[in-house]
């Protein structure tokens, strides 16, 4: 089982359940700017999981916040398709990553030990209540 280090916190303050966890990852895609620099992986997957938080919380979805694709985002932070991403590109998406990700995890910790609790890591409880 890869469990990813972001994971790995929200399971060590109990968020999402051991078996949630197992399911709730994701891949990037091997694109081009990949390529040119050895960081890029590194800088976009930390800016895609940030970004899928905030987008979460935003949505107070209490499962896996994964579930819109790599292309949303990049064209949320650079209005450009993953495949046309270019270095600034990336380093624009670092420099909003840095000046965001703490506000986004305290924003998503609080929404998740506050929402989704009860639960453990379903919907949240005024969903169930709305879809009905």
């Amino acid at each position: 089982m890869r469990i990813f280090p972001s994971l790995l916190v929200c399971l060590s303050v109990g968020i999402y359940a051991p078996a949630f966890a197992a399911t709730c990852n994701f891949e990037l895609p091997d694109i081009p700017v990949m390529g040119e620099h050895p960081a890029n992986y590194g800088r976009l997957r930390t800016a895609y999981d940030l970004w899928s938080k905030q987008e979460a919380v935003e949505a107070e979805n209490c499962g896996c916040p994964y579930s819109k694709p790599f292309s949303a985002f990049t064209e949320a932070l650079s209005t450009k398709g993953p495949e046309d991403l270019s270095q600034a590109d990336v380093s624009a998406i670092r420099t909003w990553s840095l000046r965001e990700g703490s506000g986004i995890l305290e924003r998503q910790m609080a929404f998740m030990a506050d929402a989704c609790q009860e639960e453990g890591h379903g919907s949240h409880p005024r969903h169930s209540e709305r879809d009905r």
